[in-house]
């Protein structure tokens, strides 16, 4: 009997043991995860604190690179700073922010981004042999053409002097300088389009740009352009293209195809997608292309 009390009191002990053991190791685990966390703490801190100085210093250069490229677009083309333009936007895109834009696309991998929704597109023009583009700029668009198939016959029209003299370096391009909203080229295409740029013209002037376009188009018109319900100037655009003045919208989303089709009824619309995906119904901000059929020509009586 005694030997078995005294076994269950050697029992209890050790489980006591066990649990005052058990303890301590929680509390000393608790202990060091307090120094993790702690240590943890100071590493995010540090990471912020490097972070916040790269943006800064990653804000400086682009403002520097920016001055350097409006200076260097001064000296290049000195009659193009105090030339008159039309429109506010005009001059905006003839200008420094046109020279930072061009500068920025230089360094586009255009094979990347836009040979793969060119693909898609180009099997929705048949028979199409000459192409226009409305505000070619330096040429990516025309450049992944050319590589899909090198038969087209190219041509653009860009009003930025310094996009100009890069796309005229393109020996398969005729590119002439001028405003989409009345430059005349003399001739007419198979497809003329544009891409990324009704959204930046201004709204006064995007009815004279869609005659214009059918002007020079022979059988297709392709919008491709941000697309949104609505017509929407996005104001916050206006500041980073003008340093912060206001009074003036330089970026408009809009349903293009719709304002297209209310101004040309008898242009047939035959096929549209957001980028690759054809079909597909787009929403705000997507950039959305849409292909019109110019209407049968009416026999003569």
């Amino acid at each position: 009997m005694q030997n078995k009390r005294s076994s269950v009191i050697h029992k209890t002990v050790r489980r006591v043991k066990s649990i005052f053991g058990f303890r301590t190791r929680y509390l000393q685990l608790e202990s060091r995860n307090e120094l993790l966390e702690k240590k943890v703490n100071e590493l995010s801190k540090g990471l912020n604190r490097l972070r916040y100085r790269h943006e800064r210093q990653t804000s400086k250069a682009h403002e520097r690179i920016g001055v350097l490229t409006d200076l260097l677009g001064e000296l290049m083309y000195p009659d193009n700073v105090n030339k008159q333009f039309d429109t506010a936007q005009d001059k905006v895109w003839s200008t420094h922010h046109g020279f930072r834009y061009v500068t920025h696309h230089l360094g586009e991998d255009w094979k990347l981004t836009r040979i793969p929704y060119w693909e898609v597109i180009l099997d929705n023009v048949p028979e199409c042999h000459s192409i226009l583009e409305f505000g070619c700029n330096i040429g990516s668009n025309l450049k992944a053409i050319n590589l899909i198939n090198p038969n087209y016959d190219l041509s653009g029209i860009e009003i930025n002097p310094f996009a100009v003299d890069q796309v005229r370096k393109l020996p398969f391009v005729k590119a002439e300088e001028g405003s989409i909203v009345n430059h005349d080229m003399g001739d007419k295409y198979d497809f003329v389009f544009s891409r990324g740029v009704l959204i930046h013209i201004n709204r006064e002037d995007l009815p004279v740009v869609f005659d214009n376009m059918v002007k020079h188009s022979r059988k297709y018109i392709m919008l491709f352009e941000n697309y949104n319900d609505e017509d929407e100037a996005l104001d916050g655009y206006g500041k980073l293209v003008t340093g912060g003045e206001s009074g003036e919208s330089y970026q408009f989303w809009a349903n293009y195809p719709k304002l297209f089709k209310s101004q040309h009824p008898d242009w047939e619309l035959i096929s549209s997608g957001v980028r690759t995906e054809k079909g597909r119904t787009p929403v705000k901000g997507d950039l959305y292309w849409a292909i019109f059929k110019a209407p049968e020509e009416q026999p003569s009586e």
